[in-house]
This record gives structure tokens, sequence and C-alpha cells, in this order.
């Protein structure tokens, strides 16, 4: 008896919910049904809404600028990678809340930001990784291992100091100048301590260059009278192959050295160096900033919300209407 009673009430509660269900979907499509009724006895207006819209977008939109955009590819000397990241953030936090002093000096203010954001992040160089690290190298595979993905982190992040490289995307004010990425670049390099620091880099460069050169003359001046006091050239070559095979390898280390000082020394003239820049174009707007767009959907918004309020209004007045009815034939009685 209890189980058929605890069975019956099951299928009551069931019932019970599946009409709770349909009546929602019932009032569901009769809303859908009352409001594309609306719109259709309506339909003047809105189209009216979206031409005026329309028409004051395309307006306003031309007498609005878009900001630009540029890139730049910069090669960071002197092991500063930490210092010219930390700066960049520094500028982005003077640019967000309109440092007007702090930009001024750096020549980025002209009635307001001349940048609007500055993002940077390494170029990429697995050769440059594994120079530093060695193609084998335990450290370099836990490297990748651990920190690749961690935290959200990825290479760039990881190995971002060990990059020379780096390119740089700016989004600048519309009246901003070519010579605006020029200033940029200067922000970075204007600081005394750094510059002190190029400095004794760029004299330690060039002693060891002229170290090298040195090493070279007398390693020639070693395999010349080593030759003059030979007979044979095949003797000179065999004797040459087994005992002096390692000052030639000496001497063509440091040629390649010399090379590539040569090429840091070109490529020091401050701590960030501008290698390339890319023209100032114009940003493309979104489709939520086309104001061709966002106007007339503003107004048939702000339309629907003065409808639901008129509906809402008539629907408090018949309330209140039929509260006074009741008091007034209670009164009477």
């Amino acid at each position: 008896m209890s189980n058929q009673t605890t069975n019956s009430s099951e299928e009551i509660d069931l019932f019970y919910l599946f009409s709770l269900v349909g009546n929602f979907f019932k009032k569901c499509f009769i809303a859908a049904y009352r409001f594309i009724i609306f719109l259709l006895k309506n339909w003047i207006i809105l189209l009216a809404l979206i031409i005026v819209g329309v028409l004051a977008g395309y307006f306003s939109q031309n007498d609005t600028e878009n900001p630009k955009e540029a890139n730049a590819l910069i090669r960071i000397n002197f092991d500063t990678v930490g210092y010219v990241y930390n700066t960049i953030d520094l500028l982005n936090d003077k640019i967000i809340n309109r440092d007007s002093v702090f930009l001024k000096e750096a020549n980025l203010w002209k009635n307001g930001p001349l940048l609007k954001d500055v993002k940077i992040e390494p170029v990429i160089s697995f050769k440059d990784i594994a120079s530093i690290y060695g193609r084998d190298n335990a450290t370099l595979k836990a490297l990748f291992e651990n920190y690749e993905y961690e935290n959200g982190n990825t290479i760039n992040s990881t190995f971002k100091i060990d990059f020379k490289y780096h390119s740089i995307e700016m989004v600048l004010a519309p009246n901003a100048t070519p010579k605006s990425v020029d200033y940029f670049i200067e922000y970075l390099n204007t600081n005394d301590l750094l510059g002190s620091l190029k400095n004794k880099s760029i004299g330690n460069i060039e002693e060891r260059i002229s170290t090298n050169e040195e090493t070279i003359k007398q390693i020639n001046n070693i395999l010349n009278n080593y030759n003059t006091g030979e007979i044979g050239i095949r003797t000179n070559q065999i004797t040459l192959d087994k005992d002096l095979t390692g000052l030639v390898r000496t001497k063509m280390d440091l040629q390649r050295e010399i090379e590539e000082f040569s090429e840091d020394l070109i490529l020091s003239k401050g701590v960030s160096v501008l290698i390339n820049k890319s023209s100032l174009i114009e940003a493309t707007p979104s489709k939520l900033s086309n104001k061709m767009i966002v106007y007339p959907i503003l107004l048939i918004f702000l339309f629907l919300l003065f409808a639901l309020l008129v509906r809402a209004f008539n629907y408090a007045r018949k309330l209140a209407q039929n509260e006074d009815a009741e008091k007034q034939s209670r009164q009477s009685i």
C-alpha cells in the first residue's frame, strides 16, 4: 500500500514538473509572438532608426581619425633585455595614466599620448639558444620540458633574455609621425648608467678585436717560420697536419671572433638599436568600433527600452486603477 502511495506521489511530482516546463515554454512562445508582432507593427519606425543611425555613423566616422600602427625590429645589446622590457612596461603605465610630464620629456606627447600601446617579444632563434646551452645540454632539455607551457609561459618569455633581436608592435595616435618611432627608440636609450655600460662594453669589444689581431699576427709568424724551415710541400703538409693543426684551428676561431665582434661593434651604437621599421598605417577599426553599425543598434535598443518602459507604466497604471476601484467598492458596501 505504501509503495503504491509513493509511486503515485512520484507520478504527481513528475506531472507537476512537466506542466511547469510546458507552461514556461508556452509563455516563451507567446512572448516571442508578441515581440514579433510589435516589430511588424513598428517596422517603419525601426527602418527610420536604422537609416538615421547609419547616416549619423557615416558622417561621424568620417570626422574621426583612426589610430596608426607600426612594427619595428630592434637589437638589444649589453645583456640589457630585462631593462628594456621593464622600461616598456613603465612606458605603457605612463600612457594609461596619461602622465603628460613624463611623456613630454620623451617627446611622446602632443595634445595627448603619441603612443597608445607598445608590445615587445623576442625573435626566436633556436640557433642562438643552442649556441648558449649546447645542442645536447640537459639543462636546455629541462627548460623546454618544464617551462614551455607551465603557468601560461611560452618559449618567448622563458628565453627572452637570451635573444638579441626583438619585434615591437606599436599603436600610435592619429597625429603621430614616423619621428614618434625614433623618439621611442631614443627613450629606450636615455639612461646615464646604461650609457656608461655601453662605453665600457664597446671598449672591451675593441680590445678583444685588437688582441685577436695581434694573436693572429703571432700565429702567422710561427707558420711562416715553420714553412721556411721545411724542404718539401708534402713534408710540410704531413708535419703540419700532425703538429700545427690546433694552431691553425685557433687562428680560424680568432678570425671568426673578429667578424662577430666587428658586427657587434657596428650594431652597438646604443642599448637598443633600430634595425628596421615599417611605415605608419591606419589601424583597421573593428566591427564593434564601426559607428555605422553601433549607432543603429543603439537607437533600436533605446526604442525597445522606451517601449518596454511605456508598457510597464501602462501595466502599473492599470494595477493602480484596479486597486482604486476595489477601494471604492469596499467603501460603498
